[in-house]
């Protein structure tokens, strides 16, 4: 499963099994900087909890080159993925208002969580262990009560 269908999966899943309010692609960025989108930001209006969710659906490779090059777009240095990701969550824990604008909701109060939702790598060898789960975690209890 690639990158849009995976998100819009996760999106149905959620929509379909929680009470969360689901919003998709949403564009985070201020006058200076483009932070690039969140995936699936979900939010759970009774707990005044967000979950802003990234999701990555990383290519089915086939052999250790291609496993290092995708380690690599995950992991590696300042353009990666993961930089990416903590930018974002670094610009929304301190302009949550903007978040407010942008959706034209009342946050105040609210507590956001983050999570890493991965799929792709048919080998299990693969070393990436680094995942958010914080969030993930939470958003099950939103689920179960």
């Amino acid at each position: 499963m690639r990158g849009e269908e995976f998100n819009k999966n996760v999106s149905i899943w959620i929509k379909d099994n929680t009470p969360l309010v689901v919003y998709e692609n949403v564009p985070i960025k201020d006058e200076d900087k483009d932070y690039g989108d969140v995936d699936v930001l979900a939010i759970d209006f009774d707990r005044k909890k967000i979950f802003s969710i990234e999701c990555k659906s990383l290519y089915y490779v086939s052999n250790p080159r291609d496993i290092l090059n995708e380690v690599e777009r995950f992991i590696g240095g300042d353009n990666s993925w993961m930089e990416k990701h903590r930018n974002r969550e670094k610009y929304l824990k301190n302009n949550l208002n903007d978040l407010e604008k942008k959706l034209n909701l009342c946050l105040t109060d609210f507590n956001i969580y983050y999570s890493d939702l991965i799929s792709g790598f048919t080998h299990s060898c693969v070393p990436i262990k680094r995942v958010h789960l914080e969030g993930f975690h939470l958003l099950c209890s939103c689920i179960l009560g």
